[in-house]
């Protein structure tokens, strides 16, 4: 898969042709399924897509763009290119309203519609989006690992909202005023075993952005964490939650970052904001992927200036809860589990 991140944004995308010029064609099943994961994920590359969709239905990347090119044609999903440094190119889809209108009965379009159209207007930072979806994808197949441990209860994307609602919005209070965070991964699971649910909350920091922003967040997720703010964050989960008995336990905060050197560097900012036993840990997008060889039918690597050609895939879903992708605010190792 070509790289994650540090390319170059591209918002160019070769014409559709019209539609008068095509057969009637509405998709089925394959079609509808594809429709369905760019709803729940707002943006895939067709690699990311072929995960999901092997994982569903046991066919792999060549169905996938198979149907993406039908999709996209007929005018139900839309692409953005995204060139990469070596290698093939590729590009980011995304859904249109024709395509959502197809997933959901027309009394609920009022509601969704906003949703919608709010994700083609975030096209222009689909490499932020796009690490969110891994993030998001990572959870979903490799939760499957954990059954037995704990169940995901919701999953929201940064300000997703229900009705006139920011339901993805919990209110923290720092020194004396109230702030809003915004997670761009809120996960909620319940512990079938122990009781309780919890939420974990992941922020994608690919770029170095304004530190005093960073730093009064990370004091926002302090609070959210604390005896009074967790009282808060459970009444907003509790509207969620069909299990009866079940008790709110203190969130966790994972922030993403580009590489293994801006991670610490996201961690010194940290330990200048709050205290050391406080929930927040860090990992990378390093982390979240792996380094391959390209390879060649015959199997003979494919090479680039005399150098391997290699490639990021992600790792493997169940391994997101099974390596020590994480580590504290103290530098303790850890992992997704509970």
């Amino acid at each position: 898969m070509p790289r994650f991140a540090n390319l170059r944004p591209a918002s160019t995308r070769k014409a559709r042709l019209d539609l008068k010029e095509l057969p009637s064609w509405q998709p089925r099943k394959s079609g509808l399924s594809i429709l369905r994961h760019l709803y729940d994920y707002r943006f895939l590359t067709s690699e990311l897509l072929a995960m999901l969709y092997e994982h569903e239905r046991g066919l792999g990347r060549y169905q996938v763009q198979h149907e993406l090119t039908r999709l996209f044609r007929h005018g139900y999903v839309d692409r953005a290119y995204r060139p990469a440094e070596v290698g093939g190119n590729q590009y980011v889809y995304y859904l249109r309203p024709e395509g959502a209108r197809l997933l959901m009965p027309a009394k609920d379009w009022p509601e969704e519609r906003h949703r919608v159209y709010k994700i083609g207007r975030e096209r222009r930072d689909y490499e932020h989006a796009l690490v969110v979806a891994l993030v998001h994808l990572l959870w979903a197949l490799g939760a499957e690992s954990q059954g037995t441990v704990f169940t995901t209860e919701v999953i929201w994307q940064d300000k997703e909202t229900i009705g006139n609602r920011v339901r993805n919005e919990f209110v923290a209070q720092v020194d004396g005023k109230e702030i809003r965070v915004h997670p761009d991964l809120t996960v909620l699971i319940a512990h079938c075993g122990k009781g309780y649910y919890r939420p974990y909350f992941f922020e994608v920091e690919r770029t170095h952005k304004n530190y005093e922003r960073l730093r009064l967040k990370m004091r926002a997720y302090e609070h959210l964490f604390s005896r009074n703010g967790n009282r808060g964050v459970g009444e907003i989960f509790s509207r969620e939650l069909a299990r009866p008995g079940f008790k709110p336990a203190p969130g966790m905060a994972v922030f993403v970052a580009a590489d293994l050197n801006h991670s610490g560097i996201l961690k010194a900012q940290a330990a200048q904001a709050v205290k050391k036993d406080t929930e927040i840990w860090f990992t990378s997008l390093e982390k979240l992927v792996e380094l391959k060889e390209l390879k060649r039918k015959d199997g003979s690597v494919r090479q680039h200036r005399g150098k391997p050609l290699m490639v990021e895939t992600p790792i493997a879903p169940k391994d997101f809860f099974s390596q020590r992708l994480l580590f504290s605010l103290r530098g303790r190792l850890g992992s997704l589990v509970v």
